[in-house]
């Protein structure tokens, strides 16, 4: 029988989802954070979408969308991540989904920048002409392809690069070392 700890390890994750470049314009980020079993929400919310951000084409898509998170945890392993999926809306007002992508969050203290790669799945050459010239992008039939999945089958998918967003996070941790745990960098 596990007793729970007097003074479980806690973590405080609050920043922003702060843009996306190369995308093109009309875009939004459907966002979601996901956790091991022995991770558990405190307060906060786990998923989220940012407003569209219309642009000049090619410029960056200004978001500024709030996170803020608070953990409690019986263990490292499961630390979160972060999952964007990038929606562009075109003028007619159709949504297509047109990037994927995910970032392991910083373990250690103190105010990261991150940068998460997206890449969104190609068709065959006429799926690829229908995305050109009517914005009918091909898409992903198991969302879990982009992480969970990802090792076992990404390597069967043909992708393209689709832009990057960035993600600007304040890590806070708490009661770690009183578990022998230590996120200083060694000097």
């Amino acid at each position: 029988l596990r007793a729970p700890p007097k003074f479980p390890p806690e973590v405080h994750m609050m920043g922003e989802i702060r843009s996306g470049t190369e995308f093109g314009e009309g875009v939004s980020c459907r966002w979601r954070i996901d956790h091991g079993k022995h991770w558990g929400l405190l307060e906060g919310d786990s998923f989220g979408q940012t407003q569209t951000a219309s642009g000049p084409e090619g410029l960056s898509a200004t978001w500024n969308h709030p996170i803020s998170l608070h953990y409690q945890t019986t263990s490292l392993q499961g630390w979160p991540k972060i999952m964007v999926q990038i929606q562009q809306m075109d003028r007619y007002g159709r949504i297509s989904i047109i990037g994927h992508g995910f970032s392991h969050l910083p373990f250690s203290a103190g105010v990261h920048k991150i940068t998460v790669p997206c890449w969104r799945a190609t068709g065959t050459q006429e799926e690829e002409l229908r995305a050109y010239f009517l914005d009918e992008h091909p898409v992903l039939l198991d969302e879990d392809l982009v992480y969970h999945k990802a090792n076992a089958l990404r390597n069967r998918l043909v992708t393209a690069s689709s832009g990057n967003v960035q993600i600007e996070l304040s890590v806070i941790t708490r009661n770690f070392s009183e578990y022998g745990i230590d996120f200083d960098p060694v000097e």
